[in-house]
């Protein structure tokens, strides 16, 4: 007959006729086993999430420790199966690691052990629907001896000793009579105290809380209620102010009262004439832009960047989308960008602005937004000679740029009396109409000073 094994440790029961010559080593691999049924522990490092128990048949495993230690450091919630599903298992169990840990053997009842507690539990064997249970849950005896820790759950039984630290719940039962607390305490209630310090009753009139319930019952206004003084009680109403702060439930009587402020819209906020209500940033926006320049205001700054709220005018393309305001005032006349999704500001780098003409007729034919070359006025003038003979002793005409001149003789002119000559002379500044100056240049310009000439976007 061939060896079998013990359900729940996995000790070889050795078949007859077996093991010919390896009774010793079998048999004292299986008080091994026995041991540490008995009295053995292990740590068992936990990580991750889950992890195996085994028993295993005829070998040493982890599974056969009567005393249970979980180190580690599982990422969560650490669930620990225990197999074989039909092995009846009692565990001594320690969590020293800074997670759950879950016993579970099938797919029945469970128990966890939290961080940095101890459990005795056992399982069933059931197979698939196998079940761990908490046996230290249900205790029941006498306790003799030190308890340090909290004890949750009832206490049934007397207590002898020394109890220190809070009790929550109910106690039932007597103090011994000689008995105290250390420090007698005071039990208030409407007012009036009572000394308690454990070895007598404390008692209590309807009279010392009567003023208080006489108060409310007193109490006719609907609201919120309020301790105005003692044994006066008063109702309040949460009040708002007109045109600024709303109240809706002020007295909380149809729920939780709500409060919400009083904000301009779009015309009061323009107007300017209510000092009532609240502004919200864009109200605030609002204004500025009603009040301020409007969007295409042309301003000359003193200095080389542009201030708040303005742009360069350097022609550059800018977005539609970021620039809304100053889309809608000047369009595409400066340049359509993209023409999608931007558009162009005026270049006014080095140009003098000029009033557009809008049908006066000083500069008519011109378009707005459209540019001019630089241009002078026509240089006039005359100059007459009789018959184009010039004579020193004789005087001709002469007028706007054009004079006459007498000179010393001299190379190059032709002579019309000994030492002297008549000369014609030139000066565009004797024009009436000429503005020239002494110097010359690429353009045409009055006097001036370079500033920034930015848009308000």
């Amino acid at each position: 007959m061939p060896s079998t094994f013990t359900d729940n440790t996995g000790i070889e029961k050795i078949g007859d006729g077996q093991k010919s010559g390896l009774w010793g080593q079998t048999t004292n691999l299986n008080f091994d086993i026995v041991d540490r049924a008995l009295n053995g522990s292990v740590d068992v490092a936990l990580s991750g999430t889950t992890h195996t128990l085994t028993t295993s048949d005829g070998v040493l495993s982890d599974g056969q420790f009567a005393v249970l230690t979980f180190t580690g450091s599982p990422s969560g919630t650490n669930t620990v199966t225990i197999e074989p599903a039909t092995a009846q298992k009692l565990y001594f169990v320690r969590n020293t690691t800074a997670q759950t840990v879950v016993l579970e053997q099938g797919s029945g009842a469970n128990v966890s052990v939290p961080a940095g507690t101890s459990k005795v539990v056992y399982s069933n064997g059931g197979g698939a629907g196998a079940a761990v249970f908490d046996i230290t849950n249900t205790l029941s005896g006498n306790l003799t001896g030190d308890v340090t820790g909290n004890v949750t759950g009832n206490v049934t039984g007397n207590v002898t000793g020394n109890v220190t630290g809070n009790v929550t719940g109910d106690l039932s039962g007597n103090s011994g009579t000689t008995t105290k607390l250390a420090t007698a305490r005071a039990l208030t209630i409407g007012g009036t105290a009572r000394n308690f310090d454990g070895t007598a009753a404390v008692t209590w009139s309807i009279a010392d809380i009567d003023a208080q319930l006489n108060a409310l019952a007193a109490l006719a206004t609907n609201g919120l209620i309020t301790r105005t003084a003692a044994n006066t009680i008063a109702a309040r109403t949460f009040v708002g102010t007109a045109n600024q702060i709303q109240v809706s439930n002020g007295d909380g009587v149809s729920g939780n009262p709500t409060v919400s402020a009083v904000v301009a819209d779009k015309a009061t906020a323009e107007a300017g004439t209510d000092n009532t209500r609240l502004m919200t940033p864009l109200r605030a926006a609002q204004t500025a832009r009603r009040f301020g320049n409007p969007a295409g205001t042309i301003i000359f700054h003193a200095a080389d960047t542009a201030p708040a709220g303005y742009l360069k005018a350097n022609g550059a393309a800018v977005s539609r989308a970021t620039y809304a305001d100053l889309f809608a005032a000047i369009g595409t006349t400066f340049g359509s960008g993209n023409g999608s999704t931007t558009f162009n500001l005026p270049d006014l780098r080095g140009e003098f602005p000029r009033g557009w003409d809008d049908g006066r007729g000083v500069d008519s034919g011109r378009m707005f937004g459209s540019s001019q070359l630089d241009q002078m006025q026509r240089i006039t003038g005359l100059a007459e000679a009789n018959r184009g003979i010039i004579r020193a002793d004789q005087s001709f005409r002469s007028s706007g740029a054009f004079s006459w001149t007498s000179t010393s003789f001299g190379n190059g002119m032709p002579q019309t009396q000994s030492g002297t000559r008549r000369a014609l002379s030139f000066n565009s500044a004797n024009s009436p109409n000429a503005r020239v100056s002494s110097t010359t240049s690429g353009e045409t310009r009055s006097r001036n000073v370079a500033l920034l000439a930015c848009i308000k976007f």
